[in-house]
């Protein structure tokens, strides 16, 4: 998420461009930042083809300025399973494997938002690991 100065506003940046893997799994993010007004909500979606949703494991990530990337989730089969119980409420996860989209849905933003989110694939038996 981006901060405009000027505008009472909040911009949520993804920076997935297409991105192929050598198990030829592309992520392609479709929005590559989004602004909403603060108190609002946010879906930030994650197109991955070449693999299966129902069985991969899904790990959305959060990397605030200047600091390292941090896990808030990860989804596989069920619900999602949250590092921090904080985050239950300001963040929502889900898989629609018949579209092979993933979507982070940041609740309620506010400037403590702003950051970069990621989507990552781990634990694929044959492809380990993938970022998008």
């Amino acid at each position: 998420i981006w901060i405009p100065a000027d505008i009472k506003g909040l911009q949520l940046v993804n920076p997935l461009v297409p991105q192929t893997s050598s198990c030829n799994i592309i992520f392609t993010q479709l929005q590559i930042s989004i602004t909403k007004q603060e108190r609002k909500t946010a879906p930030i979606q994650c197109h991955v083809s070449g693999i299966s949703l129902d069985s991969a494991y899904i790990h959305w990530y959060r990397q605030k300025p200047g600091k390292a990337p941090e896990r808030i989730l990860y989804l596989s089969s069920g619900k999602p399973v949250f590092d921090r119980d904080s985050d239950k409420g300001k963040f929502e996860a889900e898989k629609i494997p018949t579209a092979s989209i993933c979507t982070l849905t940041v609740r309620r933003i506010s400037k403590d938002d702003a950051a970069t989110y990621y989507c990552q694939l781990i634990n694929f038996p044959t492809c380990p690991e993938h970022y998008g």
